[in-house]
């Protein structure tokens, strides 16, 4: 099922960097970003951060935009991985590229003070063994910041939800000229074990059962960083949130 994963993100690599220029990466959008994670940057110290299935590197874009942190972007796509240099190639010394499984990277204990994880753990067939080794890399003190949403859950919704991911695919067609995003996901979407339930309800046990303390939830969060654009209302229907939690 990992293969078909990662196939799937390999194949859509561009496409999904065209979607970041037009929905992260526009300066209000970005702003608005930057808002939302700065604070969980120190200004005053050189922070250890991961961004565990970094993408085409737009969070690990703000992190290097303020100050001189340390980063390690991993993600399991090598195509990924290429855009991602790409994009974050004005700090060549800062940033360190894996190309791996965010549940098994090559690192040593205790070695970030933070971790970024953004539409992630939808993807994974067990999220469970991630947030594990996500505690395990961190130092004590040190956060985890995941961002994701109930992408899939309409196949287990009402007719109405169902029809709306449909016009959500009809959007990113055209948006895309070829097949959007979501319906290349349908292969494996459905067996994912976690798509069905409700989240960041889900989340929060799994942090809290990880051993992490502290544990925050900001739901709907497209409200935050989609106000008064399209973009709101093509993915309000999945209430995208941000959940934080403490290794103790």
């Amino acid at each position: 099922m990992q293969r078909e994963i990662t196939e799937h993100w390999n194949n859509r690599a561009r496409t999904y960097q065209s979607n970041m220029l037009k929905d992260f990466m526009t300066p209000l959008t970005y702003g608005r970003w930057c808002t939302l994670l700065v604070p969980f940057l120190e200004p005053a110290k050189t922070m250890d951060v991961l961004d565990a299935g970094c993408g085409t590197g737009v969070l690990s874009h703000i992190v290097a935009n303020h100050g001189g942190h340390r980063i390690v972007a991993s993600d399991v796509s090598e195509k990924m991985i290429q855009v991602a240099r790409e994009n974050l190639s004005p700090w060549p010394d800062r940033i360190e590229f894996i190309c791996r499984d965010v549940t098994d990277l090559p690192l040593p204990d205790k070695s970030f003070d933070l971790i970024l994880s953004r539409n992630v753990v939808w993807t994974l067939p067990c999220p469970e063994r991630a947030v594990r080794e996500w505690q395990r890399l961190l130092k004590p003190g040190g956060k985890l910041v995941i961002i994701d949403g109930n992408w899939y859950r309409g196949f287990y919704s009402s007719f109405i939800v169902r029809a709306w991911m449909k016009f959500v695919h009809c959007y990113y067609r055209l948006r895309n000229r070829k097949l959007s995003g979501q319906e290349l996901a349908h292969h494996y979407a459905q067996k994912l074990p976690h798509t069905h339930l409700l989240r960041p309800d889900w989340d929060m046990g799994l942090l809290a059962g990880a051993g992490f303390r502290q544990i925050q939830v900001c739901r709907n969060l497209d409200r935050i960083v989609y106000a008064g654009s399209l973009k709101r209302l093509v993915c309000s229907f999945a209430r995208p949130f941000l959940i934080q939690g403490v290794k103790q």
